[in-house]
């Protein structure tokens, strides 16, 4: 036990454990550290090999992440990826490699800005004041349409960045109507679709009446992105 605490993956080269082996056992030995044994996986941790899969796919990188559900790396292991294991799990292209690496590690960093944002967020004393009907100006409008317009014509930018976006920008009329807690760029697909379903629920335009005529022609532009990301899941 106490042996394990302290592994690392140079470690573990005499015993001639594969790859995904390795990394089991190097989060096994952090998380003891850590103390962290009983906390459960959060986010990307906790996907499956088919989570992993579908998330390369979708990022055009489909048959990496094939070749990434045979060797069976799930969250645990894919979140310890490094450019040197992408060799040993098939990939002998050095240049596809570090296309491919490059496109993970954007994604790594996008998720690191998100959390400290986040945590910068919930550090402020005075909570964001929510936009009223007497708020919602013609300038706000404007903008908001032009954002609307932009992902409808699929030009807009990730269904985790617009979610972000409507949420903090412009917060439902309901009370505690929120993103789940940690959602962000690692948020798997079934939570991403989730999340959509409710956002429609939150800014379906049929409940919109009681903020003025602004706020349900908002909504119903909102609606129309929130299909078109949806859909892109399906």
């Amino acid at each position: 036990g106490e042996a394990l605490k302290i592994l690392e993956e140079n470690d573990l080269d005499e015993f001639k454990i594969g790859l995904v082996g390795r990394k089991k056992i190097v989060f096994v030995s952090e998380r003891r550290r850590e103390g962290k044994m009983n906390v459960p996986l959060d986010g990307v941790e906790g996907w499956s090999v088919d989570e992993v899969e579908k998330w390369m796919d979708e990022n055009g990188m489909g048959e990496e992440g094939k070749m990434m559900k045979r060797e069976g790396v799930d969250g645990i292991v894919f979140v310890q990826l490094q450019a040197k294991d992408l060799s040993e799990l098939g990939m002998k292209d050095f240049r596809r490699r570090r296309e491919v690496m490059g496109k993970i590690d954007e994604w790594r960093n996008q998720f690191k800005k998100n959390k400290e944002e986040e945590k910068t967020s919930k550090s402020e004393t005075a909570p964001r004041q929510r936009k009223t009907e007497w708020q919602f100006k013609e300038k706000d409008m404007e903008e908001a349409l032009d954002m609307m317009s932009n992902v409808t014509k699929g030009k807009g930018s990730s269904a985790h960045a617009f979610l972000i976006w409507v949420y903090k920008e412009y917060p439902p009329k309901k009370d505690n109507a929120t993103l789940p807690d940690g959602f962000g760029p690692f948020s798997s697909p079934i939570d991403t679709r989730s999340a959509l379903k409710k956002a429609m629920l939150h800014y379906h335009p049929d409940h919109a009446d009681a903020h003025g005529i602004n706020w349900k022609h908002f909504c119903s532009e909102v609606a129309k992105g929130l299909n078109h990301y949806y859909g892109s899941f399906k």
